[in-house]
């Protein structure tokens, strides 16, 4: 009885320890909406699912992007994880919204990165949004993360 005990014991330790140093979940359906009023708030945790988001919104002559927002985070010895976020609204046509774009990212981990990209952009690109994203391990950091949002006009 004593000895069943103690492995019972031994591995309720293992599971918690286990739970306690595991890589946190991804969003469930890798995007979440919310919605407040007439704002609506997208998220998601995939690069190519944001760009692709934001590209399908500005197609939509009734919806307006109202900010875009990124960061990065660690979870104790793992990471850096970015986070991607649009707010947006319902809008009537305008003729603000007969101009489309072509959005595009771009991620850097250091200054200099970032730098000789935003020297190297051409022309035909406008900045829509630098975010820098701060992050930092158990131990060390801290660690910063560069995501450019960038659009050319169609």
């Amino acid at each position: 009885m004593y000895k069943q005990i103690l492995l019972l014991i031994g591995c309720l330790v293992v599971l918690f320890c286990c739970i306690g140093t595991s890589r946190p979940e991804p969003m469930q359906d890798s995007e979440a909406l919310r919605e407040v009023n007439n704002y609506s708030f997208w998220e998601t945790d995939d690069s190519n699912e944001y760009i692709n988001f934001l590209n399908e919104l500005d197609s939509n002559n009734n919806r307006k992007i109202v900010s875009v927002s990124n960061s990065s985070y660690a979870f104790q010895y793992t990471g850096p994880y970015n986070i991607y976020a649009i707010i947006y609204t319902s809008s009537e046509g305008s003729e603000e919204s007969s101009i489309h774009y072509k959005y595009s990212i771009f991620e850097a981990e250091t200054e200099e990165e970032l730098t000789n990209f935003l020297s190297s952009l051409g022309d035909e690109y406008e900045i829509f949004d630098i975010s820098i994203g701060s992050y930092a391990f158990k131990y060390t950091g801290p660690y910063h993360t560069f995501i450019v949002t960038y659009r050319k006009a169609l």
